[in-house]
């Protein structure tokens, strides 16, 4: 579905898509730019992990949780992570009502669909303990302030809160009959998540005949179309140092694991190729400083720390 966050004029509008026709937004932007992005890690104690996204004036707070799961066999386990999303009345007041709901699920499960990859998360099978207990994990995103591009944000959000995850290392106890038993350990033990090949999904909007990158909620009232991308990063970007700003990227190695139109009219094939293709490229980009970004932020004591990411 199509979320609208603002109102704006006709004249607003022509000059908006004009300008991005050019390669000039309102903003001095250029159609493939990012507004300042800044993260920071650890912000909710009580959490497993957490972490909170600001892209401009759209900021967004993301919380893991993990409860302890028993069942009669955890070869059926569907899937062990939930992400749910929550939009804030406060955060726009086109969130109030059905409208909202509807933009929270599809959001909800672009990233679902994004992480339903075995790939996406190879530590995923630290989760599974014994043949009847695993954990599952609850990545709780509520949108605080919403000023556009919201899918980038929660994506970003989701990738950085689980990095910053730890999950208890439970002992397995051998009991009676073949069942195995868990409970903690002696000494506090915990593991985190390898989110290197995490995905992360991008908006792509068309604007007239342009690829915008990261709309405020002015210019997407201007959206003929949105393409979700979500994209697994090669392996290669694992290794920050070498992949400096200068280094060139080629995008064959990458997994595409979401292409789902978020709204807006028909788009030809030549058209949403291209606006893949632009996903790809901005998701092994944004990758690449995340990991940097939160690299750099782990080395810090201070969980203050906070550096913007472009």
């Amino acid at each position: 579905m199509e979320f609208r966050g603002v109102t704006i004029g006709e004249a607003e509008k022509i000059f908006i898509i004009h300008g991005a026709q050019e390669g000039i937004r309102v903003d001095g932007r250029g159609a493939g730019d990012y507004r300042p992005i800044q993260i920071d890690v650890g912000v909710m104690p009580n959490c497993y992990g957490s972490a909170k996204v600001c892209i401009g004036d759209t900021e967004i707070l993301a919380g893991v949780k993990a409860e302890l799961q028993t069942v009669e066999d955890t070869s059926k386990v569907a899937d062990c992570l939930q992400f749910e999303i929550d939009l804030s009345a406060n955060a726009s007041v086109h969130f109030e009502g059905k409208r909202g709901d509807e933009f929270a699920e599809e959001l909800s499960h672009a990233l679902q669909s994004a992480y339903n990859n075995e790939a996406a998360l190879p530590d995923i099978k630290k989760l599974i303990i014994t043949k009847n207990h695993y954990w599952i994990i609850y990545i709780d995103i509520v949108i605080l302030r919403y000023d556009g591009n919201v899918i980038d944000a929660v994506s970003l959000a989701a990738k950085s809160a689980l990095y910053n995850t730890e999950i208890v290392d439970l002992m397995k106890i051998p009991g009676d009959q073949g069942k195995t038993f868990v409970e903690l350990p002696e000494k506090n033990t915990t593991f985190h998540f390898d989110v290197s090949r995490a995905p992360l999904v991008v908006g792509v909007c068309k604007v007239g005949t342009a690829n915008v990158m990261d709309p405020t909620s002015s210019e997407e009232e201007c959206v003929h179309a949105i393409l979700y991308v979500a994209v697994i990063p090669p392996e290669a970007d694992d290794d920050v140092e070498f992949l400096m700003p200068s280094t060139e990227l080629s995008d064959e190695e990458c997994t595409v694991c979401l292409l789902r139109q978020a709204g807006g009219g028909a788009i030809e094939f030549e058209s949403m190729r291209s606006m893949a293709l632009q996903g790809i490229s901005t998701v092994r980009k944004l990758n690449i400083a995340l990991i940097k970004h939160l690299v750099a932020a782990s080395e810090k004591a201070d969980l203050d720390w906070v550096k913007p990411l472009v």
